[in-house]
């Protein structure tokens, strides 16, 4: 049987206070990547609180003590990924993100989340982003999607 990678984005506005809805939605729809942006999560909250099974969690908090912003994926379990520290590390004022390469039998995906501090301009945001990219283009990727806004590329190719 050919599957499509199905791989969705939500703006949670608050990760800890939509948990039960999101997860509701995961049980129910099964994507297999889910990118969260305005995670509102911070270091004193435990990844174990946002866990849903089936599911590895991973995120970017915002490091600023401002509230909101963050990004996190959920990626099915069976999945096999990494995270792309060099890229997810690199820390900008104007863009929060976390990349990770996922291997899919004989394909390579990058895909990551990014989100815009809405206090930041766009010119800087862009100018990260791009830097972002560039980045990320040094690795041995087929093809590479961020899902929500803006989508760079959507692929419904055979992949497992």
């Amino acid at each position: 049987m050919t599957r499509c990678l199905d791989i969705a984005h939500l703006n949670t506005r608050s990760l800890m206070a939509n948990f039960s809805d999101l997860k509701e939605m995961l049980i129910f729809k099964k994507y297999d990547v889910l990118a969260v942006t305005e995670t509102w999560l911070t270091s004193r909250i435990s990844t174990i609180a946002v866990d849903i099974l089936g599911y590895t969690f991973v995120r970017s908090d915002r490091v600023c003590e401002k509230r909101g912003g963050g990004v996190g994926m959920y990626i099915r379990k069976g999945i096999t990924f990494s995270i792309v520290e060099s890229v997810s590390s690199n820390l900008h004022i104007a863009l929060e993100q976390l990349w990770i390469v996922l291997k899919l039998h004989n394909f390579t995906l990058v895909t990551g989340v990014i989100y815009r501090r809405q206090e930041c301009a766009y010119a800087g945001f862009f100018e990260a982003l791009e830097e972002s990219l560039s980045l990320l283009m040094t690795h041995d990727v087929v093809d590479m999607s961020v899902p929500g806004e803006p989508t760079i590329a959507c692929n419904s190719q055979k992949l497992y």
